[in-house]
């Protein structure tokens, strides 16, 4: 029988705990001295959402003994054995050197993990690159996101909602398809992206400027951001990034659905890796201008953030994202400055010093612009833009998508796509 809190994966030291059952528990990043890394309040779903999951080995229960022994305390194996298993020495070698978490993983785990350190030392590291994304590619990258949460794609139904689909007189396919598949924040993502990669070029740079009016895109492209792995700890992963070549210009984009209550929320540990993020693009790609959105279900940004009395975040009319706090934060400016020294030792092309002076002449909480709209108004301006770019046969499908995305924020009750 499980015990929780219950350790699931490990990444140099850190680990993700579950602290309940369920296909969507709630669940936390703890470091190897067990101190919680997230915010509370967090569910598997949401950590696995901002969270590479390639880069984390899946932490393997040891399947019970064959025979029943008793464990000698002083060399850790069954009495009456010799020496423990090659598997058992690899297996506690990988532990220590995680933090030593005290749980067993699989040889196959440690072995890539191997291999993993042995990359960033060698052809691995200094990497950091902008990948296009093609419309083609839009059915893989799904898949890609629900094999490493399987849970976004289940089949059975809980007892509540059978009650709920009995009362609809539905099937359960349609009922999957319309208020579980279609609830999760993954799905919802890539339909957004869909809609990035059908839509003109021109189409999306003027919706994304009409809320986000210092974003500079002229003709964007989908794209995903190759870092090394050690950069995972202080950087986050977008739900999707907009890249104008021509412009030099980049926009990390975050979103937030209101389907259920257990969607996601924003938290100042978001804003942070994203700022971090967009200082590493500017210190090391060259970027010229990096915007930061985040697309929430209505207008009321606090709402949707978990720690909001912590920082106080405000929203001004052209939808900057600001705050209440002292702009004096110097522990945000020192924190900035440890990232990009310990960045320029990671890649090949880094300007630390131009990232330190960058960060003292900005807010030093949110020194990257940052903006917050509401499905609402984004799906509006890629549906006028779309218009006016010849391409008004978009307009049904982003309807969609905004009802996607508001949930039960939206104005008035609708039901999921046909």
């Amino acid at each position: 029988m499980s015990t929780y809190p219950k350790l699931i994966y490990t990444c140099e030291g850190d680990g993700i705990w579950i602290l309940g059952p369920g296909p969507n528990p709630p669940a936390e990043i703890r470091n190897s001295k067990g101190e919680r890394l997230t915010p509370t309040g967090l569910t598997l779903a949401s950590i696995a959402g901002h969270t590479d999951l390639r880069d984390w080995d899946e932490v393997v229960e040891p399947p019970p003994p064959t025979q029943s022994s008793e464990m000698d305390d002083q060399n850790g194996h069954a009495r009456g054995s010799t020496v423990p298993g090659k598997s058992d020495r690899i297996s506690q070698r990988r532990s220590g050197a995680a933090g030593k978490v005290g749980r067993r993983t699989t040889k196959m785990a440690t072995k890539t993990k191997s291999k993993a350190t042995k990359s960033t030392r060698g052809a691995d590291k200094g990497k950091l690159e902008l990948v296009p994304r093609t419309l083609a590619e839009l059915p893989v990258m799904l898949i890609g996101r629900l094999y490493f949460a399987p849970q976004a794609y289940r089949k059975k139904l809980t007892a509540k909602e059978e009650t709920l689909r009995a009362n609809a007189g539905v099937n359960t396919y349609r009922f999957l398809r319309d208020n579980v598949w279609s609830a999760e924040e993954r799905v919802v993502n890539k339909c957004l992206e869909g809609m990035l990669m059908a839509a003109p070029p021109a189409a999306v740079a003027a919706a994304i400027k009409a809320v986000a009016a210092t974003a500079g895109l002229v003709s964007p492209v989908l794209c995903k951001l190759r870092y090394p792995k050690q950069l995972n700890k202080v950087v986050g992963e977008p739900d999707f990034m907009l890249w104008d070549a021509a412009k030099s210009a980049l926009v990390i984009g975050e979103i937030k659905i209101g389907a259920k209550p257990s969607n996601g929320r924003y938290s100042v540990q978001q804003l942070m890796k994203y700022m971090r993020l967009g200082l590493l693009a500017r210190g090391s790609l060259g970027v010229q201008s990096a915007t930061h959105l985040i697309v929430v279900p209505d207008g009321d940004f606090r709402r949707h953030c978990s720690d909001s009395d912590y920082w106080l975040p405000t929203v001004a009319n052209d939808g900057r994202l600001g705050t209440e706090v002292p702009n004096n934060f110097l522990t945000y400016q020192v924190e900035y400055g440890m990232v990009a020294d310990e960045s320029a030792r990671l890649l090949e092309v880094m300007d630390a010093e131009s990232v330190r002076g960058f960060v003292q002449k900005r807010n030093p909480l949110i020194p990257i612009d940052t903006f917050v709209t509401s499905w609402k108004t984004l799906c509006g301006q890629l549906s006028k833009s779309c218009e006016a770019t010849h391409a008004g046969h978009l307009i049904p499908a982003m309807q969609v998508l905004q009802r996607l995305g508001e949930g039960r924020f939206a104005e008035t009750a609708t039901g999921g796509p046909d």
